[in-house]
């Protein structure tokens, strides 16, 4: 009897078969790090090959490749790499750039990469630079826009609240995520009880009397909100002996910037 072999990620198994690992296109440079961890310095090294690491104008008018220069004392024996502050290199192709590897004879070829580990890039003012990988695992550099933001400075807890301070110094917000309507005003930085008085179970914004988000300082963290815990606002207690009751707002970090997560005093009875 003749058994016919069955595939062991069949279908009928509801199982997907395994992802290839990605391929570089043949002769690609491969990068084994490429990252602009802070938004203005480039971190790029690929397999030891000879040539220039440089950046090419993605424009169809494009120059010549620009080297990149770099602050590094010398490199590893398995690597070519370079360490550059892009903001000393005058680059302002809205297109963004190509990562390139420079032959000896003039050739450009751009530099491949496996998927690139997730991150994300400080909020500074102006415009921040990007490593993207597009579909075929080649690498550009592109310039975003950062928007108009204020940074936390501190967090105060007092008798009365929590008391935020902001720089550059500004007036602060409650801010409804839907709609966009401000749900409370923060005098003087100072969050309250009172202030959110009621303010039904919601999560909202907290941001400038204008408009402009609150962000972390140098925020690299991938989940803010369990990386840079924050204090919450409670009730108060019914008691000398119970002086802090159920909690009524925790403050929270999203990728959205800092954020109020309003809780219904009455569904939290024990605590949520």
């Amino acid at each position: 009897m003749k058994l016919r072999r069955r595939d062991p990620v069949a279908p009928e198994h509801g199982l997907e078969p395994p992802t290839p690992a990605p391929v570089a296109p043949r002769g690609a440079p491969r990068a084994t790090y490429a990252g602009v961890l802070d938004g203005r310095h480039l971190w790029l090294a690929v397999a030891l090959a000879p040539g220039q690491l440089a950046v090419q104008d993605r424009a169809e008018d494009a120059t010549e490749p620009l080297p990149l220069p770099t602050d590094l004392l010398d490199d590893q024996p398995e690597h070519r790499s370079v360490r550059t502050d892009l903001e000393t290199l005058a680059l302002t192709s809205a297109a963004g750039y190509d990562l390139v590897l420079v032959a000896p004879g003039g050739r450009a070829r751009r530099i491949w990469s496996p998927p690139l580990p997730q991150r994300r890039t400080p909020a500074r003012d102006g415009l921040c630079w990007e490593v993207h990988r597009d579909d075929d695992g080649l690498l550009s550099l592109h310039r975003t826009a950062v928007p108009e933001h204020v940074e936390l400075a501190a967090v105060e807890v007092l008798a009365e609240g929590l008391r935020l301070a902001v720089h550059p110094p500004a007036g602060l917000v409650l801010r409804a995520a839907e709609g966009d309507h401000v749900l409370a005003a923060l005098t003087d930085g100072l969050l309250t009880v009172d202030a959110v008085d009621g303010v039904p179970a919601q999560v909202a914004r907290v941001t400038t009397t204008d408009g402009r988000p609150v962000l972390r300082r140098d925020d690299d963290l991938l989940n803010p909100g369990r990386g840079a815990p924050l204090p919450d606002l409670y009730l108060p207690g019914s008691s000398v002996r119970e002086p802090v009751g159920v909690e009524r707002l925790r403050l929270r970090w999203t990728d959205r910037g800092l954020t109020a997560q309003v809780l219904d005093p009455a569904a939290a009875g024990g605590g949520a």
